[in-house]
């Protein structure tokens, strides 16, 4: 029997895998059942800023090299990466949301930027900012989103931390309240837009090679991959998994290995909590809690379906200086 998840990832593979039945999708009326995930809409990012074109002086940045992201994440926050887990079809919200904590993460600790961690955010403001503000409703029926729409989102409407807002109790996930407010027609809360705006990514560009993501990757900027491709849900003895499956579905790229005599490939952080394969086996690089490695292939793959985006500037918050007068 499929559990939540595979529902969720076959009903969106059955529904979406052409140009026609995405079409649906959007035009879908309240009787239609749809199960949704990541949905490509016709002609998504045909008017992106592309990596390949802005980020010409990272081009081959990453030959050679190893680069992991979640180290400097992790000092940012104080401990490991708790991956997020998914109770609807809000992937690109859950992927794009750490992304922006990646990214703000990274700032912190690599970059050294003067500011204070004050994630996690939101992934129900965005995921609904993306469908209704962005996508202007034109998802009806079902959940999902894509990458254009979520990477626009957090451009335009900005991230939303963890907390209470008046009547609106954010602190916890509530994979409802998303649904609810990414109804067509509904969208989110005009008061809290305002809040929101304040801390915005501020770049989010195609990118659509595997070249690309790790240049991306070995200068600090994590890549939400947004594609059909899937896999198998069992790691191989380097720690692998295999490209065998079709998912239409968000995560997010963390780390790449180039090295040269090592298999090429990438870690990807998934959205379904920490233990959702079926086995274990890390990498020698290692591999935190909810991810997992692929290879370089694979990644290529999913970024030629034109819907992944580099994430990078976030406009965070400036570390308060404490006035020892008043004391």
């Amino acid at each position: 029997m499929l559990n939540r998840r595979q529902l969720l990832i076959v009903g969106a593979g059955v529904l979406t895998s052409s140009a026609a039945l995405q079409e649906a999708v959007l035009a879908a009326d309240e009787s239609t059942p749809i199960y949704g995930g990541w949905i490509k809409v016709p002609g998504a990012g045909r008017y992106a800023q592309r990596f390949g074109s802005v980020a010409v002086p990272l081009r081959g940045t990453s030959d050679g090299r190893a680069s992991l992201l979640w180290p400097y994440y992790e000092k940012a926050i104080g401990g490991p990466v708790k991956p997020f887990a998914q109770s609807i079809g809000d992937c690109c919200g859950e992927a794009g949301v750490m992304g922006a904590q990646f990214v703000s993460g990274i700032q912190i600790a690599h970059k050294r930027r003067p500011e204070e961690y004050m994630g996690p955010f939101s992934v129900e403001y965005t995921y609904a900012a993306s469908r209704v503000e962005v996508g202007k409703g034109r998802i009806r029926r079902g959940d999902g989103s894509n990458g254009e729409w979520t990477s626009e989102s957090m451009k335009r409407y900005g991230l939303l931390r963890r907390a209470k807002y008046g009547k609106y109790d954010l602190t916890k996930y509530n994979g409802e309240l998303g649904r609810a407010w990414g109804r067509s027609g509904v969208g989110v809360p005009d008061e809290l837009e305002p809040i929101g705006k304040e801390h915005p990514i501020k770049t989010a560009a195609l990118v659509t090679t595997w070249e690309q993501a790790a240049d991306s990757i070995s200068n600090g900027y994590p890549v939400l991959i947004c594609s059909s491709v899937g896999y198998s849900g069992r790691f191989d003895r380097d720690g692998f998994q295999r490209h065998n499956q079709v998912w239409y579905h968000a995560m997010l790229l963390i780390g790449v290995d180039r090295r040269k005599g090592k298999r090429q490939g990438g870690c990807i952080l998934n959205s379904w909590g920490p233990s959702w394969s079926e086995n274990s086996v890390p990498h020698e690089l290692g591999t935190p809690s909810g991810a997992f490695w692929v290879d370089s292939w694979a990644i290529h793959k999913a970024l030629q379906e034109q819907d992944s985006y580099a994430l990078s500037e976030f406009v965070g918050f400036r570390k308060q200086s404490l006035d020892y007068n008043l004391y």
